[in-house]
């Protein structure tokens, strides 16, 4: 591939092997939780090459699949994640998004519920030069 870093290798073995036998690897054996492995390695990957452009798509949708309320306790990890690479953030095109709302329970049965399904959370930031 045309690229530096590559996780390709790392997915397909997180897809071939079980969920038991990629536990040691996803930071449960550790008592880690995915996405403060996801932010750790994030963090490693805007430090290398720092004068490098870097591209990078981050899917932690485990964070609140089950409950929506579970989101807010990586609120802080997120805040000093952003905190800490803002003069790189400063510079680049982020995009945070959910893939959607909830897809059961009584909160479907509202307006907001139906807004979050059809209209999933996008947030926009463009480097600091074009704003």
């Amino acid at each position: 591939p045309p690229v530096t870093h590559y996780t390709k290798a790392f997915e397909l073995l997180k897809y071939k092997n079980s969920e038991a036998s990629m536990k040691k690897f996803m930071g449960i054996k550790q008592c880690i939780e995915e996405h403060t492995l996801m932010l750790n390695y994030l963090s490693k990957f805007m430090k290398a090459y720092k004068e490098s452009p870097k591209i990078s798509l981050i899917w932690a949708t485990w964070l609140a699949h089950e409950d929506n309320d579970l989101l807010f306790h990586a609120d802080n990890q997120l805040f000093n994640y952003f905190r800490e690479h803002k003069k790189t953030l400063d510079k680049s095109y982020v995009f945070l998004m959910g893939d959607h709302g909830r897809r059961w329970g009584n909160i479907r049965k509202t307006s907001i519920g139906q807004l979050e399904v059809n209209n999933p959370m996008m947030f926009v930031s463009v480097p600091r030069h074009l704003r």
